[in-house]
């Protein structure tokens, strides 16, 4: 009988509730909720393994690399298969598939991304080189009439600075910034004057438009579900 979707939604919230009930009141950032996440997937698929696959070897723990490295041992040195119904994951190539925080941006998003964030390191670069010949001008000055003066700073190369979960965000979606929701008062004027012009025909070229104006400081990139 159909029971038009109700069985998989009931598993979906009873999937959100023992997460929940495991780890919701931790104080975790995105780096280590991701973490969690996979761990809690883990345990469940082989825990679901040993339910319901036939002959499936109950190991008492979940490390199951190590199982993997066992069995390769065995049959490397004996010819043998310890665990016929074992699957050893680590044999098998990574592959490009992301769980947990994965990209939803289009790729037209990420190349107006991309281009934004060029043109502010580049202006980012152009300071610190400035600041740096400034430095030295500073320092030849003084040894002309001093023996004694501080060296100069290497030189950096620019970079946004951002916080450890905005890092993690960055990298699954392979990004110099990261999409985040509107937090900020710079954000909430620029998408009010921004509504008001009603230029934008949807969400998703006002989130391109929107790139034009990031300055990874107060403005941050959005999706279009953020707006």
């Amino acid at each position: 009988m159909n029971d038009g979707g109700k069985k998989p939604r009931r598993a979906a919230r009873t999937a959100e509730a023992i997460v929940e009930v495991s780890f919701g009141g931790w104080p975790v950032g995105v780096a280590m909720a991701s973490v969690l996440l996979a761990e809690r997937r883990h345990r469940h698929n082989h825990r679901t393994s040993e339910r319901r696959r036939d002959d499936f070897p109950k190991i008492g723990h979940f490390d199951t690399w190590k199982v993997d490295s066992l069995q390769s041992l065995v049959l490397m040195n004996h010819d043998l298969i310890l665990y016929p119904q074992w699957v050893n994951a680590s044999d098998f190539r990574a592959t490009a598939e992301h769980f947990n925080n994965v990209p939803l941006h289009s790729e037209e998003l990420d190349t107006a991304l991309r281009d934004r964030c060029e043109q502010l390191l580049q202006k980012m670069q152009r300071k610190i080189d400035g600041e740096q010949q400034k430095a030295i001008l500073q320092r030849r000055r003084k040894l002309s009439s001093s023996t004694s003066s501080k060296p100069v700073a290497k030189p950096r190369t620019a970079k946004f600075k951002l916080t450890m979960d905005q890092l993690e965000l960055c990298e699954t979606m392979g990004t110099q910034l990261p999409f985040l929701p509107f937090t900020t008062p710079e954000e909430m004027q620029l998408f009010n004057q921004c509504a008001a012009s009603l230029m934008h025909k949807d969400d998703h070229e006002m989130a391109v438009w929107w790139c034009s104006k990031v300055d990874g400081e107060k403005v941050f990139p959005k999706l279009p579900v953020h707006i």
